[in-house]
């Protein structure tokens, strides 16, 4: 008996082989392998290397630090105040605004975790929006945050130049004129050497800055709490005298009484202060160089953004409580680039305030460590698929792409010099534009995923399962919102925006075009993961 079963068995296994043979889609499989095999020997892949050649060193504390590196900054430190007078109205409500930031900021980094988690290489955003979504998308995506992170770090330098020279001040150390324009190279071409070293150096310049700029933090924090308006003012008026004073608090109490405060008037805020979230996706560039990186990055930034969040708001909820919204706007309207420090060097002994004022000084310097990297990093993976020259994929001797970010360095310093003659709110614009138009095609890329290629996601250690759809989606709409506020807020940024994008699309067509009569397959080489 079971003889015969299995030879019923045999015969109809055979008959299920013979049918399917014949069936239409094994027809197609069979003509899609043939089409394969002949355009592999016709054509070549455009990676420029059999691998990338990056080496794995950052662990998930890395991440962290990195993450809390890139976005503890400038933004806080100068937007905080500022806002003030970019969005007359929104007078003690600043806390509430960085919460509203920290929505599309958490949800994007959701969102990016769980694609590093998937597709761990270098060039971040790149090559997540080109093998998850599209890839002339993927680069326009990278283009736009690659332009706002040479902006951004320009700016950095500029304000850093700005801080130390009010340091020097407080100490009373005279400057000459040009000392703004030979700190800002200097700041430059140092962060260019600590990245070019790479390594040791980079891991702990990035943490010691961490650890002087968060003790600051804290201080300022744990003082804001501890003492309330009336000892600020009552100090304020023995400084500054108390007409002065009085006429500060009733100028900058008038600003705003043609815009009062309302939910519009808070998405605007949330728009601008957005800045200061900005970097979360430095690390996530290197993702080629972190160990374990499908657990760790996502553990590392995640986490990061949770405690920026949570840091952001104890920082402008505790300022605010000290000092009084009318004569932070009233003391910008005569002075626009006042700083937390010298509003509360009007009541700290002296050596406390030059303490914070260093402090201020390392936590905006020290974002172009990471900034330097996560751009040079976009560099280095465009030109590793053939959609950039080849030189810029080349590593020096310590596994950096030096050429990348010595290009990063030319634009920023270009940046830099700019900013002394247009101003530096335009270029903040300009960077928050397009950091988040890359933001929502990250969105979109999971969106994408989770419909036409679920599989990518399945594999990936770090997974919001369920989740996936409404949180890249609110992350998509949020970021939409913050986009179009910024667009209505400073319409000039747009216009550079858009003719930037037109500059990406020339080179992007041009090299793609290029890589084709060179009788390269672009579109297998996008269907590929950059090979380590």
């Amino acid at each position: 008996m079971s003889e015969e079963k299995i030879s019923v068995d045999k015969d109809h296994v055979a008959k299920e082989v013979d049918r399917l043979s014949k069936s239409v889609y094994f027809q197609y499989i069979q003509a899609q392998t043939k089409t394969l095999r002949d355009r592999a020997a016709k054509y070549q892949l455009g990676f420029v290397a059999e691998k990338t050649g990056m080496k794995r060193g950052f662990s998930a504390a890395d991440v962290f630090v990195l993450t809390c590196c890139a976005v503890i900054g400038l933004g806080i430190s100068e937007q905080t105040l500022m806002i003030q007078t970019q969005m007359p109205g929104i007078d003690s409500h600043v806390p509430l605004a960085f919460l509203v930031g920290a929505v599309p900021a958490l949800l994007v980094a959701l969102c990016y975790a769980t694609l590093a988690s998937s597709i761990p290489r270098s060039g971040g955003d790149y090559v997540f929006v080109s093998r998850g979504f599209n890839p002339f998308l993927g680069f326009w995506a990278s283009w736009a945050r690659w332009f706002g992170i040479a902006l951004a770090i320009g700016l950095i330098a500029f304000s850093t130049a700005t801080l130390m020279a009010d340091w020097l001040d407080l100490l009373a150390v005279p400057i000459p004129s040009y000392f703004r324009i030979i700190v800002t190279f200097a700041a430059l071409i140092l962060c260019s050497i600590v990245n070019l070293r790479g390594g040791r150096l980079f891991s702990w310049a990035v943490r010691a800055s961490v650890a002087i700029f968060l003790g600051g933090g804290l201080l300022m924090i744990i003082f804001g709490i501890t003492h309330n308006q009336s000892y600020f003012l009552d100090l304020a008026k023995s400084r500054l005298g108390a007409d002065q004073v009085t006429f500060l608090m009733e100028k900058g109490r008038s600003l705003p009484s043609h815009n009062p405060f309302d939910f519009t008037l808070l998405l605007k805020a949330a728009s601008v202060l957005f800045f200061a979230y900005l970097g979360l996706e430095m690390p996530i560039a290197a993702s080629g160089e972190v160990e374990d990186p499908a657990t760790a990055i996502p553990r590392g930034s995640v986490v990061a953004m949770i405690f920026v969040t949570v840091y952001y708001f104890a920082y402008s909820a505790s300022l605010y409580h000290f000092l009084p919204w009318e004569f932070v706007s009233g003391y910008l309207s005569t002075n626009p680039t006042t700083n937390p420090i010298t509003l509360y060097g009007l009541t700290l002994p002296h050596y406390v305030a030059v303490l914070l004022a260093f402090s201020l000084i390392i936590a905006v310097v020290s974002d172009i460590f990471p900034w330097m990297l996560g751009a040079s990093r976009i560099v280095f993976a465009w030109a590793f698929d053939g959609l950039f020259p080849r030189r810029f994929a080349k590593l020096n001797d310590r596994g950096i792409p030096s050429q990348a970010l010595i290009l990063t360095y030319a634009v920023s310093t270009l940046v830099a010099l700019g900013c002394y003659f247009s101003g530096y709110l335009f270029t903040i614009d300009l960077a928050t534009l397009s950091i988040l138009w890359t933001y929502l095609l990250v969105s979109m890329t999971v969106l994408s995923v989770s419909f036409e290629k679920p599989m990518l996601l399945k594999n990936a250690r770090f997974r919001l399962g369920k989740l996936a759809i409404p949180i890249a989606l609110v992350a998509f709409l949020m970021s939409l919102i913050l986009f179009g506020g910024v667009i209505v807020s400073s319409w000039r940024s747009f216009l550079v925006f858009s003719a930037w994008s037109m500059v990406g699309l020339g080179v992007y067509r041009f090299m793609y075009q290029r890589r084709l009569n060179e009788n390269v397959d672009m579109e297998a080489t996008f269907a590929l993961i950059p090979p380590e």
